[in-house]
């Protein structure tokens, strides 16, 4: 497959991160309607079954991203790399569902609803066949449909939502919403990429299982990282903590969205790349230059607004809370940074690195966590999270420094978005003492104007922003 080497990958993360900000809309609208109506413990209860999903899933999600590489590369046999996904995501899904049955009481008690094991099943086999799809469209380098199907999935997941949850089903209705818009966007990215399938080979199914065994192992310890603060906090203080926890980082989240769509074009062009005989070290460097854009903002901002933000946009029920959303800014903007190492490690053929760091990483993250929620509460869980991204970005750096030497990942462009999120967070903190934040009037106003400092800021002291700016908008044109 030669698309991916070939795309060009400016203007493909355009494309992509227009969509993830559609995504981000309705997915603010989504968790403002559900943390109002459920309540946090509700709201809470399911995204704790939500994050057990997307640790169980994530075996799939390594067979997939196995088929991406193996299919990405210069001369690959497609139908049977394709074959070899099709099979391996079967495989898991029909695994895991039948195991999950014997802890369906511990799954209804994480959740707090009746029939969790159902959705639980739902989810599973929904977004693993997704996943697999997803890969396919970035197997041949088109990530802004890639992403604009993802948004098409969110696009019906949230009138879904609505619906199951008006018909009485509670919080197991945003498990019932999720998993038929998933499975609806399925087609639809099949259509663009219209896959040939056949059986694989046995030198097929070892190319796959080669980078599969490391890439699941990578995937499963990164999302049950990703995952266990939410799942510790349900366990230990309640769905209603994991409830402030999930909305404060879904304020938080946006800030890496620009970082997932340039990773998620990386792993395959560097692939193809190389496969090729190119070099990396120009895509690194500028995917690591542009991917937090957006988080040094989010970040500055959370610091400078943090319980006007999350009771304006809450509610009262969610007071206090604004010590979450600054700690999970920070690890967002932590992990906007570390998105980009796994993906260049990834097209570099190497998931192994990410699979003994994230190990490592979540090893220390639990032990710290566990020590902190007992003596500290729930912001200790956070602070551990906030320690251990900062030493798998550290370790990540040094690896991928000695792979790319000629990578740049301290690049003055980076320097410059946080100087101009500096200036923003004063001037925010500024007008705080002038405006009282009463309402989503004052709040609009004060962030409309965070924003117009930081992108005037920036503007004005990168060269770099506003050239790759003007090339973006040159390749946007034809």
């Amino acid at each position: 497959m030669g698309r991916a080497s070939e795309m060009d990958f400016g203007l493909e993360s355009v494309k992509a991160f227009s969509g993830k900000m559609t995504q981000a809309v309705l997915g603010f609208v989504g968790t403002i309607v559900f943390a109002r109506v459920l309540g946090p413990d509700g709201f809470g209860g399911f995204y704790s079954l939500l994050a057990v999903v997307l640790i169980a899933d994530r075996p799939a999600r390594g067979v997939a991203q196995a088929v991406e590489k193996r299919r990405s590369e210069s001369g690959a046999a497609g139908a049977e790399v394709v074959g070899a996904g099709v099979v391996g995501v079967a495989v898991v899904v029909t695994v895991l569902a039948a195991g999950s049955y014997a802890v369906r009481g511990r799954l209804r008690s994480v959740a707090g609803f009746e029939g969790a094991w159902v959705v639980f099943v739902l989810l599973l086999a929904a977004l693993s066949g997704f996943a697999l799809v997803q890969k396919l469209l970035g197997s041949e380098g088109l990530i802004g449909l890639q992403t604009w199907n993802d948004t098409l999935r969110s696009v019906l997941t949230l009138p879904a939502q609505i619906g199951f949850v008006l018909l009485g089903t509670g919080a197991a209705g945003l498990g019932y919403g999720l998993a038929g818009a998933t499975l609806a966007a399925v087609p639809v990215g099949l259509w663009f990429v219209r896959p040939s399938v056949s059986l694989p080979s046995v030198d097929t199914l070892r190319s796959v299982w080669a980078f599969a065994r490391h890439s699941a192992l990578g995937t499963l310890v990164g999302k049950a990282y990703d995952q266990f603060d939410i799942l510790l906090l349900n366990l230990v203080l309640g769905q209603a903590v994991s409830g402030y926890y999930k909305a404060a980082f879904s304020l938080a989240v946006p800030g890496v969205f620009l970082a997932n769509v340039v990773g998620a074009g990386l792993t395959p062009k560097l692939s193809s790349q190389l496969s090729e005989g190119g070099t990396a070290g120009s895509d690194v460097t500028n995917s690591v230059s542009y991917a937090s854009l957006f988080a040094v903002p989010v970040f500055f901002g959370a610091l400078a607004l943090p319980d006007a933000l999350m009771v304006t946009v809450f509610g009262s029920g969610f007071a206090e809370t604004g010590v979450y959303l600054v700690g999970l800014a920070l690890y967002n903007l932590l992990h906007s940074q570390v998105v980009i190492y796994q993906h260049a490690l990834g097209g570099l053929d190497r998931p192994d690195v990410e699979a003994r760091v994230s190990t490592a990483t979540l090893l220390g993250n639990v032990v710290v966590g566990v020590a902190l929620v007992y003596t500290v509460g729930g912001v200790g869980v956070v602070a551990a999270t906030v320690l251990a991204e900062t030493g798998r970005l550290v370790v990540f750096a040094r690896r991928l420094r000695s792979l790319v030497p000629d990578a740049d990942l301290l690049s003055r462009p980076l320097a410059k978005q946080v100087t101009a999120g500096l200036v923003m967070c004063v001037v925010l903190v500024g007008l705080r003492r002038l405006v009282a934040v009463t309402g989503w009037p004052a709040l609009v106003a004060l962030v409309a104007c965070g924003a117009v400092v930081y992108l005037g800021t920036l503007l004005g002291i990168s060269p770099e922003l506003r050239l790759t700016l003007r090339s973006v908008y040159a390749d946007a044109r034809g």
